[in-house]
């Protein structure tokens, strides 16, 4: 089973934008973008190596826990007021995946189904 790292990138409350590289050279684990108005452009990514996906019900679960853990341990005001406000500001997050890394996991599911399968 492979570890996952994830990370949260809050584009609203940083005074600078998603860079027009962002995720270059990203080959494993996961981030999360939080943006207020939603807005992705694929121009500010480097969409040679990574995916935008929208986050299934298992992503929406680890963002909530991850971004608890984060509270817990910073006393972070933006993270307690994103959880105080999760099914609004759930819809506000995009996932970043590698596609190489998604390529691999989904390589290890199929593998996984077959042993038991088989």
């Amino acid at each position: 089973q492979l570890n996952l790292f994830s990370k949260i990138v809050r584009k609203k409350y940083s005074k600078r934008k998603i860079g027009r590289n962002f995720a270059a050279g990203m080959s494993g684990g996961i981030a999360y973008i939080y943006s207020e108005n939603s807005i992705f452009e694929n121009d500010n990514f480097n969409m040679e190596m990574i995916g935008l996906e929208d986050l299934k019900s298992n992503d929406l679960i680890r963002l909530n826990k991850l971004i608890q853990n984060h509270v817990l341990y910073t006393k972070s005001s933006i993270g307690k007021k994103i959880i105080s406000n999760w099914n609004k500001s759930k819809k506000h997050f995009i996932k970043v995946m590698p596609t190489d890394y998604k390529a691999a996991l989904e390589l290890l599911a199929n593998n996984k189904e077959l042993n038991k399968n088989g």
